[in-house]
């Protein structure tokens, strides 16, 4: 959680953040894994993916497919009714080859989603 939307949603929900690193460390929150981050006192919801092994570790368009592919799956068991997404691995990969990814899996969901560009 370095930069862009991640590095906003650290600032705002540091106990988010500090789950989010234990998960990590404790290799429960793997690599392409989702995780839902229950907001205190509101009825918002962090969705959470590990998209690098490493933080020094480059994004790939495989890791990318692989997130895309398990919300696909998972959205309707962690009861996702609506989503909004940053586009996803901007730091070293194509923002349209990404976009293209993303809305090919996307459309399969059946819920209002929105995209967001933070670069």
């Amino acid at each position: 959680m370095g930069s862009g939307a991640a590095l906003a949603f650290k600032c705002k929900y540091p106990e988010m953040f500090d789950k989010y690193a234990e998960l990590c460390k404790e290799e429960k929150l793997k690599l392409g894994n989702l995780w839902l981050y229950d907001v205190p006192n509101g009825n918002k919801k962090v969705l959470n993916v590990a998209i690098k092994e490493h933080w020094k570790h480059h994004v790939t368009y495989d890791t990318i497919n692989e997130i895309l592919l398990n919300f696909v799956f998972m959205h309707q068991v962690l009861g996702i009714k609506s989503v909004a997404f940053p586009i996803l691995g901007q730091g070293n990969l194509n923002k349209q080859k990404v976009l293209n990814l993303m809305f090919q899996h996307l459309e399969k969901c059946k819920i209002p989603i929105e995209i967001y560009d933070f670069a």
